[in-house]
């Protein structure tokens, strides 16, 4: 009898031990992902980009925001059809702006030095070159 009990037991153990081993969920190559990431769904950071918008569709250009900044730079793209122009400052940060009515940007071209004055909305009220 006592036979018997040990072997009970021992089995018993066995199946325990199994049991625990089975139940452990592992991570295989090409699996979903772990239990704990489970728990703590990923999230994409989303960076908003650079380059800021040009004026709101339907309202002029003009009468876009009223506030004057003034920028010394040198031109880094242009493409005078879109009205589109990158000013780099001097401290390297780049500008994406658009041309305002009555701003022509066809006698600048990339690398020139120029000094531009614009709207907080971004857009050329004027541009001079140095």
């Amino acid at each position: 009898m006592k036979k018997l009990t040990c072997m009970f037991i021992a089995v018993m153990m066995c199946l325990g031990f199994a049991g625990g081993f089975l139940g452990c969920e592992t991570q295989e190559e090409g699996s979903p992902h772990s239990q704990s990431e489970k728990i703590a769904p990923e999230v994409e950071e989303t960076i908003p980009p650079r380059i800021p918008p040009g004026p709101a569709e339907g309202q002029p250009q003009e009468s876009q925001g009223a506030e004057m900044t003034k920028v010394t730079g040198i031109i880094s793209d242009i493409s005078p059809d879109t009205g589109r122009v990158r000013i780099r400052d001097a401290a390297g940060m780049e500008l994406t702006l658009t041309a305002g009515l009555g701003v022509d940007l066809k006698d600048f071209s990339v690398g020139d030095q120029v000094v531009v004055e614009y709207t907080r909305d971004m857009v050329i009220k004027a541009i001079t070159q140095q």
